[in-house]
């Protein structure tokens, strides 16, 4: 078997790939320069090829270096991952690593953690933010979150809950545009989810409303912030009723609308099918199942 490249020098090379630059690639990794340099040209001379040309005094990588270093970064992740994972199995610790829709992770699933952490209390869930589908065996990870279909490849869908769509405001901003119904909503300041421009023109078709105000506003690109403008008075807008539950608890935000989007998608828990399932990870699951069981989101909103 050809010997394989040191780890110090994948991590230079990575590095130095990523930050364009041999010098901050060494305050990074804590080296001098010259060792940086020193590795990234040992691993050319391995590897009988130019990971970088030097233009104007600047390292630019050349189409293998490019090519390269998208297969070197998994690896040293995976990498990390795996040394981690030895490390906390060392104290016993359980690490399950997740991942999840960012603002699914910060509004529904962390203010339940304390009960999980209760009950596994040797158990470690280190969650990453992923938006779209993956391959499991090109990723380190146990689990994942999805919206959408049950369409995972190569993957057990565990279905949660479906996505409702609720309209949701300040006490103030209702009060101040004086919202008694939903046509006066449908007039109002409109906030947007850049990747659901069609939900407030959905809302105003099934009400048979215009829809001419439903397509202006300010966008934003995750829930958190479109649930922080509302909350600040910036407008109504439209947020899956799970992802609200705390502010309109204490009032922070009110429900604008008897009327809601019901959604064709919803929420499920991913599992690869090609590894066995730890302990740790159907506990997990079991637990992420019986929490949306008996999930107290808000599904007869009040009356505006």
């Amino acid at each position: 078997m050809r010997k394989l490249p040191s780890i110090t020098a994948l991590q230079a090379f990575e590095s130095a790939a990523r930050l364009g630059s041999f010098t901050r690639a060494a305050e990074e990794l804590n080296l001098a320069q010259s060792a940086i340099s020193r590795q990234v040209r040992g691993l050319e001379d391995h590897l009988g090829a130019r990971l970088f040309d030097l233009i104007r005094q600047r390292i630019v990588l050349t189409q293998a270096g490019r090519s390269f270093v998208e297969e070197v970064r998994p690896v040293l992740a995976n990498l990390r991952v795996s040394c981690a994972r030895v490390s906390a199995h060392a104290d016993g610790v359980q690490i399950i690593e997740m991942a999840t829709l960012p603002t699914f992770c910060s509004r529904w699933l962390i203010p339940r953690l304390p009960d999980y952490y209760a009950q596994n209390r040797r158990a470690s869930i280190s969650f990453t933010s992923k938006f779209d589908p993956f391959s499991f065996d090109a990723e380190p990870f146990d689990l994942a979150i999805h919206f959408g279909k049950p369409d995972w490849p190569d993957a057990t869908m565990h279905h949660l809950f479906d996505e409702r769509m609720v309209a949701i405001c300040s006490p103030s901003f209702r009060q101040k545009h004086q919202i008694r119904s939903d046509k006066d909503l449908s007039a109002a300041p409109l906030l947007h989810l850049s990747l659901r421009r069609t939900a407030w023109p959905d809302w105003c078709e099934q009400l048979s409303l215009p829809t001419a105000n439903a397509f202006r506003g300010r966008l934003y690109d995750q829930f958190s912030m479109l649930t922080e403008a509302a909350a600040a008075g910036l407008g109504a807008a439209l947020v899956p009723d799970l992802f609200v539950e705390e502010e309109l608890r204490t009032g922070k935000l009110v429900i604008a609308s008897q009327s809601a989007i019901e959604s064709d998608s919803g929420y499920y828990l991913a599992i690869p099918n090609n590894r066995p399932t730890a302990p740790a990870v159907e506990s997990l699951r079991d637990w992420l199942l019986a929490q949306a069981e008996s999930a107290t989101t808000i599904r007869t909103p009040a009356s505006v």
